[in-house]
């Protein structure tokens, strides 16, 4: 059985990249790092370049304590290009 079996019927997945982070930023709050992680790395496989995912994944990830992995999980072309727009705007 996969997690998306185990979801209620009435938990739709999220659609759009603020609706993610809705269903991450709660369980950051209540400690469930790892699962908001999961959650935020989800919606970065359907919105790779939205910055407040990638941030509350990065976020979440070294709340843990891993903060070795966060570098190999997160590409440095992608968070220079973030940054290379941010200077855009």
């Amino acid at each position: 059985m996969t997690m998306a079996d185990e979801r209620p019927p009435s938990d739709p997945r999220p659609q759009t990249a603020e609706e993610w982070l809705a269903k991450a930023c709660p369980c950051e709050r209540q400690g469930e790092l790892f699962r908001a992680y999961q959650l935020a790395r989800q919606a970065l496989a359907k919105f790779p370049d939205d910055l407040a995912l990638q941030h509350r994944a990065v976020l979440c990830l070294t709340s843990t304590g891993a903060t070795g992995v966060w570098p190999s999980a997160f590409s440095s072309a992608a968070i220079h290009s973030a940054q290379s727009r941010s200077l855009l705007v």
